[in-house]
């Protein structure tokens, strides 16, 4: 799975957005299992990138799982409860296999 976010620079809800991806992806041990990927769309291939993903409002975050987009959020931040849904899976297997 591949978390993809867009942001600005100067945007301190974008850079947010980031780090609790990676907390709670650590926190429910599939970091490893999850990709996080932040575009700046300050830069040509950020722009570029959101561009090709539609991502027109900042922060914009969308969840991708074998190259299909499950869901995505634009213009605001995101509650843990609104993505762990999407990771379920992944955190359920996880448990399995630390209680072997």
């Amino acid at each position: 799975m591949v978390v993809k976010i867009f942001g600005k620079d100067s945007c301190d809800v974008c850079k947010s957005m980031q780090e609790k991806f990676k907390i709670f992806l650590e926190h429910w041990n599939i970091a490893g299992r999850v990709e996080v990927k932040y575009h700046s769309i300050d830069t040509v291939d950020g722009l570029a990138e959101a561009a090709l993903q539609d991502a027109t409002n900042v922060p914009a975050i969308i969840i991708e799982k074998g190259g299909q987009e499950l869901i995505r959020w634009q213009g605001r931040a995101v509650e843990s409860k609104e993505f762990k849904p999407h990771f379920e899976s992944l955190i359920k297997e996880g448990s399995l296999n630390l209680n072997k």
